[in-house]
């Protein structure tokens, strides 16, 4: 998430036509700088000239960006403005070393070091470490003051020992023997480097907020530039290689190029930022910096190393610098053990659930205050030092100590509930976790119990379950009064059937009484069995066939075969499927053999992944192939394309061998 909103800000920057024309104007500027290198190659005063001229281009180039924020910050972010004031004149500052420097060495043809310029520039360094200081910050607990404190002595102790062995040592031991004030001057720039080093890493360890990261990473960009062409730029010195207008100018460009840049894209952040968003999205803590006092550590044992092998002169101020670090080092664990030890214990005296610590034996050495409240005590001595067994109800008390067995054999054993008993002897339901506490070793030595009161779960369960059990007896009655209801029916249409004189009209009421029972036998078979939400439809279809047989007896040499297993289906659906089979059975005992054939009927009904699939078929003297004629005037043909309508399925004929009707429909479930 936090990536993509990275991407978000860059695509919105890049449609901001400041923040284009500012990088635009940095890629020229660049480009310019490397193409003059290489045409003044071999011309060392044509190099010099505009090394010193452009130097002053791209300082007011970063001047306008880094003012321009200065001024948008105290109408966005009031709090900033200082830190981006102060910036600029630092900035300002270093514009006019560089024009004291370019005076210097061209117009008045002198080693512009040391001089009035190197003033300036050292001024530069201290004055652009106070104002990234001065950016706002999250603020810290004591303990995390503490903890930054010492991260920062060992950055800074670390760093120290790596300027000194590599530039401050070398740099003294050049200028033993020159003036006093060129020694100073040298040694100013590596230590202005090494302010703004420990500006940068107080910066991202204190945290930053109300400056975007991806200022933040122009900005680091600009500074880690300088210290690097600055180190550089000692090492040259130091062996008389150094000359004006060469690769190294394009480190301090890039410096002012990238500075310029962080101020741009902040302001253009501000632009595109929802002033309805919370600031919090702008205060971020960057998660790799936590590891970076520890490879410091290293790096200082490094230099230690170094300095027994290599340079021995530096090995007592390696020696002791180490000594330092590991001594902070183990402050700051120990302060993080503290800290860890006191969330801990802010959890553990927290818990809304009872917490017990126990030795192996179960006997209580701590508890919460939320174990007082639930077990009726008034002061922990009371529960300290008893058996946490006792405060178990003694039907349960022997599975309680099978269960410690699994406690000491898998380490953990989670969610067991027992019946507990109160210091009053009031029982109540609880649920509880227990978990193995080793020791610095592994080695088990207590445990700590979890204890949940789910006296009122239970109530509530009970009271769930009290509902259902009156939901599915009135559902039973329901089902029960509708099957009676149906019968009645039933009857009524078989005593009709008896008094009507002709035939077409009886058997037209026989085939109404066969549909009726075969609804009447679904209400029964629900109300009959365990499970009043699902029937077992090979049971129904056993009934179904047979009630369907002792109305139109089927000839000794025509074979019923039935296959339902294991379909369970809801009434809904099992009253349309036992219509639709009433109908095709019937048919196909009134209309498929004729007197002494031989054959077979076959109702087959099948799952296939979300789709229920209904076979009727017969190996009699088959129908029409036209589905038309299938679906034309005949009432019974009718009903079950209704059914199949209201089951959300499909009708399919296979005439190629008798009668077979496929019908498929979605599970539902």
């Amino acid at each position: 998430m936090f990536q993509d909103r990275n991407v978000n800000t860059f695509n919105l920057m890049f449609k901001d036509v400041g923040f284009k024309l500012a990088i635009t104007l940095a890629i020229v500027l660049l480009l310019i700088q490397i193409t003059a290198i290489f045409y003044y190659s071999g011309n060392e005063a044509g190099q010099i000239l505009f090394g010193n001229t452009f130097n002053l281009v791209v300082d007011g180039f970063a001047i306008i960006l880094i003012f321009y924020a200065f001024f948008k910050a105290r109408s966005f972010r009031k709090a900033s403005s200082t830190a981006w004031g102060i910036l600029g004149i630092a900035t300002v500052i270093w514009f006019i070393a560089d024009l004291a420097w370019g005076i210097i060495e061209v117009y008045l043809g002198q080693d512009p070091f040391p001089s009035i310029a190197d003033v300036f520039y050292l001024a530069y360094y201290p004055l652009f470490a106070i104002g990234i200081l001065l950016f706002p910050r999250e603020r810290f607990s004591t303990e995390g003051r503490l903890k930054f404190i010492i991260d920062m002595l060992v950055i800074t102790l670390a760093a120290g020992l790596i300027f000194w062995i590599f530039l401050v040592s070398p740099t003294v031991a050049a200028y033993s023997e020159s003036p006093f004030i060129e020694m100073v001057a040298s040694l100013g720039y590596v230590l202005g480097d090494f302010i703004l080093l420990f500006a940068v890493f107080s910066l991202l360890f204190a945290g930053f907020k109300e400056l975007s990261q991806n200022a933040v990473i122009f900005l680091l960009m600009g500074i880690f530039i300088a210290i690097i062409s600055d180190s550089i730029y000692t090492i040259q010195s130091l062996q008389g290689t150094y000359v004006s207008g060469g690769f190294l100018d394009i480190g301090w460009l890039m410096q002012s190029i990238f500075i310029g840049l962080a101020a741009i894209t902040q302001v253009t952040e501000w632009k595109n930022m929802d002033s309805t968003v919370s600031e919090s999205w702008t205060k971020y803590k960057v998660k790799f910096l936590s590891y970076l006092p520890i490879l410091l550590v290293v790096l200082s044992y490094g230099m230690l190393v170094w300095t027994y092998y290599i340079d021995k002169a530096n090995f007592e101020i390696a020696m002791i610098a180490n000594a330092f670090i590991i001594g902070l080092v183990l402050i700051r664990q120990a302060l993080s053990v503290s800290e860890k030890m006191e969330t801990a214990k802010g959890v553990f005296e927290s818990s809304p659930d009872a917490v017990l610590i126990t030795n192996l034996q179960g006997e209580i050495i701590d508890i919460n205050p939320a174990a007082l409240d639930m077990y009726g005590f008034s002061s922990k001595n009371e529960m300290v030092n008893q058996n946490m067994f006792n405060l178990i109800q003694k039907e349960d008390r022997i599975e309680a100590a099978k269960n410690m067995e699994r406690i000491i054999r898998d380490g953990v054993l989670r969610d067991v509930e027992f019946t507990l008993l109160k210091r009053d002897g009031e029982r109540f339901p609880a649920n509880i976790s227990i978990g193995i506490i080793p020791d610095l070793a592994g080695k088990p030595t207590t445990m700590m119990a979890t204890v949940k009161d789910i006296t009122q779960r239970k109530k509530t369960e009970n009271e769930v379950k009290k509902s259902l059990r009156e939901k599915e007896r009135l559902l039973r009655e329901i089902h029960h009064r509708v099957k009676n209801n149906l019968q009645v029916v039933v009857s009524l249409l078989s005593l009709q059937s008896d008094f009507v004189g002709e035939k077409e009209a009886s058997e037209i009421l026989r085939d109404s009484e066969v549909k009726v029972q075969s609804m009447a036998m679904v209400h029964k078979l629900l109300y009959q069995t365990t499970d009043i939400s699902r029937l077992d439809f090979m049971e129904y279809l056993k009934k179904l066939t047979s009630n369907i047989l002792d109305t139109y007896p089927i000839h000794e040499n025509i074979l019923l075969n039935l296959n339902a297993q294991d379909i369970h289906l809801d009434a809904d659906t099992a009253i349309p499927c036992g219509l639709i089979i009433t109908e095709l059975l019937t048919n196909s005992l009134k209309y498929a053999f004729n007197e002494g054939d031989q054959g077979s009927i076959t109702i087959n009904m099948e799952r296939k992944d979300d789709e229920y699939i209904l076979t009727v078929a017969d190996d009699g003297i088959g129908v029409p192939d036209d589905l038309e004629n299938i679906s034309g005037d005949g009432v019974g043909l009718n009903l079950v394309n209704s059914l199949v309508l209201q089951l959300e399925g499909t009708l399919k004929l296979d005439n190629s061998k008798g009668t077979k009707f496929i019908i498929e429909f979605p599970a539902g479930d």
